[in-house]
C-alpha cells in the first residue's frame, strides 16, 4: 500500500518491454504536460499509474545505487586503515 492510495500498486516491470512501455507512457505524459490534448479518461489513469510505478523504481534503484556506493566506500576504507587493496568477493 502507498500513503496516498488505499489499494496496493502493482510491481513495475523492468523487463526490456516493460522499460520500453514506461518510456512510451513517459513521452505521453510529457507531450500532454507540455500542452499537447489531454488523453481520455483512461489513457490518463494509465498514464498516473505508469508514472507512480517508474517513480517507485528509479527511486528503488537509485537507493540500490547508494547503497553499493556507502558499501564499496567503506572497503576502501577499509582497505586504508589496514593497508593494501580490499576487494569484495
Amino acid at each position: 500500500m502507498t500513503a496516498i492510495l488505499s489499494k496496493p500498486l502493482p510491481v513495475f516491470d523492468s523487463s526490456l518491454t516493460g522499460l520500453r512501455g514506461a518510456a512510451g507512457d513517459l513521452g505521453e505524459t510529457l507531450a500532454f504536460l507540455s500542452g499537447g490534448a489531454r488523453p481520455d479518461p483512461e489513457t490518463l489513469a494509465r498514464l498516473c499509474q505508469s508514472m507512480r510505478l517508474l517513480q517507485g523504481w528509479l527511486i528503488q534503484q537509485a537507493a540500490l545505487i547508494e547503497g553499493a556506493a556507502i558499501i564499496r566506500a567503506a572497503e576502501v576504507g577499509f582497505a586504508a586503515r589496514h593497508g593494501g587493496s580490499h576487494e569484495p568477493h
